[in-house]
């Protein structure tokens, strides 16, 4: 139980399900996705959650952009990008905590763990190191959030023939725990590796309008029903076994279940 949200992005990254983008690199192919967008917000199948849509302002953007979905019994992944010359993508999964065990799941004993799988993924990709440069707590008003920028560097590289060209990308990754769900918040933005160091500065602290505007729009629409079947008596939670208890420092999160 300690890695559900970890259990749950290696399924998501390996299967998650691609619509829009380009048709033989020319021209934009339809998008069919299971939830709905309308206004520029994106809304999820079960009506759990709604998020931002980005390009949807800049049209000959919006129209290339790629979106990937994939869902599961506790949650959904979703990512919006590449666009037509617009190359960020935007991540976000969550996942909805509906046994009783998975309340009092922390992420602090896990996040490390967690971190190092999704930046593995992009090394992987684009086989070169992406380095640590900033890490923060509690940015989120949330139970407890763990946020970190990466920068991943990709020299030029020349193999028989052909040389690709030198890449920099930053990479802001979030996991919020709000309580009843954990929420992954993943923006990945190329810039030129020729930026001047005042405009990596303003990356490294977050000062990136695609970046904010994105994380701050997400909002959960629906309350959790109550499936516990276990009871709570004089600030603890006892199991339905009566074999063990969980303290009072776990009632107010327990009081939010409706």
């Amino acid at each position: 139980m300690k890695l559900v949200l970890l259990t749950l992005t290696l399924v998501f990254f390996s299967t998650a399900y691609s619509t829009g983008g380009t048709i033989g690199g020319l021209l934009p192919a339809p998008k069919f996705i299971k939830g709905k967008i309308s206004k520029g917000i994106y809304t999820s199948p079960d009506k759990d959650f709604q998020i931002k849509v980005p390009n949807w302002e800049d049209k000959s953007q919006y129209l290339y952009m790629k979106i990937k979905e994939k869902f599961s019994k506790t949650g959904e992944y979703l990512s919006f990008g590449s666009a037509a010359t617009n190359l960020n993508i935007y991540r976000v999964e969550y996942v909805k905590k509906l046994s009783p065990e998975s309340y009092f799941i922390d992420l602090k004993p896990n996040k490390d763990t967690l971190f190092k799988f999704y930046i593995s993924q992009v090394e992987k990709a684009y086989r070169s190191k992406a380095e640590l440069i900033s890490e923060d707590i509690d940015l989120f008003d949330a139970k407890k959030s763990y946020s970190r920028v990466y920068r991943q560097y990709t020299p030029k590289k020349k193999k028989f023939f052909k040389t690709t060209a030198e890449d920099l990308r930053y990479h802001y990754i979030d996991l919020v725990d709000y309580g009843l769900y954990n929420v992954l918040y993943w923006v990945e933005i190329p810039i030129s590796p020729q930026s001047t160091k005042e405009i990596e500065d303003k990356f490294r602290k977050r000062e990136n309008t695609d970046y904010q505007s994105f994380i701050t729009s997400f909002s959960y629409q629906k309350k959790i029903k109550n499936k516990l079947k276990g009871k709570i008596k004089d600030g603890k939670y006892y199991f339905p076994n009566n074999e063990f208890s969980v303290s009072k420092s776990c009632t107010p999160l327990l009081r939010q279940v409706n």
